[in-house]
């Protein structure tokens, strides 16, 4: 895949990937330097590409305005800097938005790109807050993401409810600390499916919640439920950068052999077509152009059929990671497909690059022949028998027939033309034929389970039918 062959024939997923120039001029994959494309699921974008502060989804007002530009930025050409003590950026969302309503909502992410000069406990990246009331009470609702400690503590409070309007809140903390002076990605999301609350760090996962009421997946889950529209106030005693802030109705998920691994930019492959069942992969190698710390992380699995491959993070067909060319367990099929997830050091313009995927594979061995045949003529009548060598019952044999030598393409006896599908049989009687012509027969075993893959023919018998 790619090198002189290219990408376009293969590529099923490029999930925020573009083109640039690889190994000796060729196309490589690298991570796109915009991290986001509105989509029908956007809900919320800021960019701050051209030195502009506007949600490029319209669905939310800038309220609140004291953003600073640098280039020293996460994508693209800009970010914002906050350096005041007081709200950096707010936005009131219009009626449709996730928080320009009230009422119940579905899943969504939120996320961004953070470049803290301190680290300071207190200094906030996200607040919203709002009122609900319930029980005949009004009460605060708080989306809160923190610093303390060095790590970004998210609260949620008053959001989620249960049927009876009982409340819970959730808290999700950074495992590891936040850097001072250097880019991390953020986001959290809501899946409303599963009924979590996810919380990642470039790309992995630092924790996790069940929104239910005794907090484990076999509670009642509780869904969030917002009360009077409020605005948003991002940076808030805070100094610092930030880029690509994104508020989504959608949640990606995961591949399940690799934690966050499908977070990042990805390629995925559309399967490919071995054209023998049982295929092995042996070993990939890829021509990659990566500075430490950023890599690629490669992914394989298999399948003997297509449809099975085409949904490509929730089919149950196991993904199997790559380690230094070969794969950690047996992947085999005789359809393929590649995947393979970039992480950058922090910026995208580190991004590694990737520009030739090599797989070596075994075939797997097909269907012995039989080592005897014998062809017993009689009136208009042949009976033809061969070996048995189908010891593990999945083989079955095709008799081919014919009036010359070499060439089994025989017609219009009582069995169908050439080939006979025998089944599982040793022997058939052909009839129909005609006398004092000689017929030559070879076997072919193919396999029960995928009737296209037929092994070699056996040697040749012949007969010729008299009265």
């Amino acid at each position: 895949m790619g090198g002189e062959s290219g990408w376009d024939d293969v590529s099923g997923v490029v999930d925020r990937l573009n083109y640039t120039e690889g190994y000796r001029g060729l196309d490589a994959l690298g991570i796109a330097a915009k991290t986001h494309h509105v989509n029908e699921n956007t809900d919320l974008y800021i960019s701050f590409e051209g030195r502009k502060v506007r949600d490029e989804s319209n669905h939310y007002q800038v309220v609140e305005n004291r953003v600073y530009f640098t280039e020293n930025e996460a994508a693209g050409k800009y970010a914002a800097i906050s350096r005041e003590n007081d709200t950096m950026l707010a936005v009131q969302g219009e009626k449709g938005s996730i928080f320009g309503d009230f009422g119940p909502i579905g899943s969504f992410s939120i996320e961004f790109w953070l470049c803290p000069s301190v680290c300071i406990s207190g200094e906030n990246i996200i607040f919203w807050r709002s009122s609900r009331n319930f029980k005949q009470y009004s009460s605060y609702q708080v989306i809160d993401a923190s610093f303390m400690n060095g790590k970004l503590v998210w609260k949620f409070t008053n959001l989620f409810h249960d049927v009876d309007e009982n409340t819970k809140d959730f808290t999700l903390t950074s495992r590891s600390n936040i850097m001072p002076e250097k880019w991390s990605h953020h986001y959290i999301c809501y899946d409303s499916q599963e009924g979590t609350l996810e919380y990642y760090i470039n790309s992995q996962l630092e924790d996790l919640v069940f929104t239910s009421d005794n907090g484990n997946a076999y509670g009642q889950f509780l869904t969030p439920n917002l009360g009077s529209p409020s605005k948003i106030e991002i940076c808030k005693n805070y100094v610092g950068a930030i880029d690509e802030i994104v508020i989504s109705h959608s949640v990606r998920h995961y591949l399940d052999t690799v934690e966050g691994s499908a977070l990042s930019p990805h390629f995925v492959s559309t399967p490919i077509d071995t054209k023998r069942n049982g295929s092995k992969i042996e070993r990939l190698d890829a021509i990659v152009d990566a500075e430490y710390p950023a890599y690629v992380l490669f992914f394989a699995r298999a399948s003997e059929y297509p449809y099975e491959l085409y949904d490509y993070d929730q089919s149950e067909i196991e993904w199997v990671e790559i380690k230094d060319g070969v794969p950690e367990k047996e992947i085999s099929g005789r359809y393929f497909q590649i995947a393979a997830h970039f992480f950058d050091a922090g910026k995208p313009e580190t991004s590694p690059s990737l520009s030739q995927v090599d797989i070596l594979y075994e075939e797997a061995d097909l269907p012995i022949p039989p080592v005897k045949i014998v062809a017993v003529p009689s009136d208009s009548k042949v009976e033809v028998s061969w070996s048995n060598n189908n010891f593990d019952g999945k083989y079955g044999y095709l008799l081919y027939y014919g009036t010359k030598s070499g060439e089994f393409i025989g017609v219009d006896i009582d069995q169908g033309d050439s080939p006979i599908d025998c089944g599982t049989a040793t022997s058939i009687t052909l009839t129909g034929l005609q006398n004092a012509q000689i017929y030559y027969f070879t076997v072919a075993a193919y396999l029960l389970d995928f009737p296209d893959i037929i092994g070699e023919p056996s040697s040749e018998a012949y007969a010729r039918p008299m009265r």
